[in-house]
């Protein structure tokens, strides 16, 4: 289930009630904490690839509490309710807190499932403490393996989507300068073109379940594998190493 639309919804719905409390509040220690929260969630997604895809959720802590005191201010509450509200506004804000914390603790960034499944590290000296899945731990192994066949260390290598710790453990170089992806589409193309002009051409180890979104990256990256006609010599389906012919 898609629940971005709903985070994006709860994202507006802070940054809208948090402006309408700045405007009427004469307040000014709130006005400073409202003033907080707003830098929270405009830099902590301007600091993000995804921008708010990644980040809504941890940039509205400040927020939601204000909200919910948005809603004890305008909504009527029971008389029976009016002395529980404070403990009521406590109790939400700790849910939500606790919920985070737990969704924070199973999850880790890019690698989903509970942390109690990560205890398989990949087989290699600088990967000891590594922990991920035993299928995922199993795949690396696999490509790792391969890869001794096929490249030594201090050689260029072309990883898509992007793989650097699998030029930390091969001990080679990124053919196009960076592990990262931190190219724009238009900027990845260049320092291909400007790669194949100084540089011998690469291995190229390809990870086809990617987290681009970036299609404009991908369209350089395959232009450049038929530019070259790479041929694959090697898949287990979620990786394949590629060589020229």
């Amino acid at each position: 289930m898609n629940n971005r639309p709903y985070v994006f919804l709860l994202y507006a719905l802070c940054f809208l009630v948090q402006a309408l409390l700045f405007l009427e509040t004469h307040d000014k220690s709130l006005r400073r904490l409202i003033l907080g929260s707003f830098i929270m969630m405009i830099l902590l997604p301007i600091g993000s690839d995804f921008s708010t895809g990644n980040m809504a959720l941890y940039s509205i802590w400040l927020a939601i509490p204000m909200v919910l005191w948005w809603g004890f201010l305008y909504i009527e509450i029971p008389p029976i309710l009016e002395r529980t509200k404070h403990w009521f506004f406590v109790s939400m804000w700790v849910v939500f807190c606790g919920l985070q914390v737990v969704n924070i603790v199973n999850q880790a960034y890019f690698d989903k499932d509970s942390r109690s499944h990560k205890r398989y590290t990949i087989q290699h000296p600088i990967a000891n403490y590594v922990f991920t899945t035993e299928f995922r731990a199993d795949l690396m192994n696999q490509l790792i393996s391969a890869l001794n066949g096929h490249i030594s260390p201090n050689d260029f290598v072309l990883t898509f989507e992007d793989i650097p710790m699998v030029h930390a453990i091969t001990q080679n170089r990124p053919f196009h300068h960076s592990p990262l992806p931190a190219y724009d589409s238009a900027t990845f193309a260049k320092q291909l073109a400007h790669a194949e002009q100084t540089r011998s051409l690469p291995v190229v180890v390809q990870q086809h379940d990617t987290c681009t979104h970036n299609l404009g990256r991908v369209a350089a990256f395959n232009a450049f594998i038929e530019k070259h006609n790479y041929k694959v010599v090697w898949t287990n389906g979620d990786f394949s190493i590629l060589m020229v012919e």
